[in-house]
């Protein structure tokens, strides 16, 4: 999911960003409105859902998820903002905003109300048809065409998960299928693995992979692959 943070604190902006990227999303940060119609306006980026703060330079929230929702009805809109006062709430709900989230909100809330939201919302960039995993060549192709190379410990780790066709697969059993003692390896290198690959493949393609974060579980990837010998 495409998902852009309008946010004028970018200390919070920061935390949110990586609080985001680390549960699998594809998320983009900017400060102002004008900001924003830069970054979607020539097409680059298309997001999926907003998450917008109020009391912003130039154009506030209220008027922003307005405007958006009149131009992409699909559009996800989350408020985020310190504004707890009901009759905010209450403008920002009838202008299109779709939940309105209270500062400070923990991200695992966040990222629950997302992925809830999420299931209404048609995704702009995913794919739905199969991906390609090529073993012996060690390469991922997306059913756009779009591939790329990838290591060894990357294939090792998409090879891990292709095999489940969707369902989720332990960090332990992860860590096994790279040859690693589960007791021994610290678990920091994993999340710097996944992290690596899905900002490698976005830059690659321009778009996200589809390999989500299991809170408690471990990674799926998410979508149908093939895996080739």
């Amino acid at each position: 999911m495409n998902i852009v943070i309008v946010e004028d604190n970018n200390d919070l902006l920061d935390d949110l960003l990586f609080g985001l990227e680390h549960a699998g999303f594809n998320a983009r940060g900017v400060s102002s409105a004008t900001a924003l119609d830069d970054l979607v306006g020539g097409g680059a980026f298309t997001p999926d859902l907003l998450i917008l703060d109020i009391g912003l330079p130039g154009e506030d929230g209220h008027s922003i998820a307005c405007r958006m929702r009149a131009d992409q009805t699909a559009l996800g809109i989350i408020m985020l903002t310190a504004r707890s006062d009901t009759r905010e709430k209450l403008k920002a709900l009838d202008g299109g905003a779709d939940h309105y989230l209270v500062k400070p909100v923990s991200i695992d809330e966040l990222v629950a109300v997302i992925r809830a939201l999420g299931r209404r919302i048609p995704a702009a960039d995913e794919p739905s048809e199969q991906w390609q995993l090529k073993c012996r060549q060690y390469g991922v192709i997306a059913p756009s065409g779009e591939q790329m190379e990838l290591t060894a410990l990357e294939m090792t780790l998409m090879r891990a998960l292709a095999e489940q066709q969707g369902g989720p697969v332990s960090r332990r059993s992860i860590v096994s299928a790279m040859g690693h003692e589960w007791l021994d390896y610290d678990q920091r290198r994993l999340d710097t693995l996944i992290s690596r690959l899905r900002r490698r493949w976005r830059e690659k393609s321009g778009f996200r992979l589809p390999l989500e974060t299991e809170r408690g579980e471990g990674y799926r990837f998410s979508a149908p692959v093939v895996l080739i010998a």
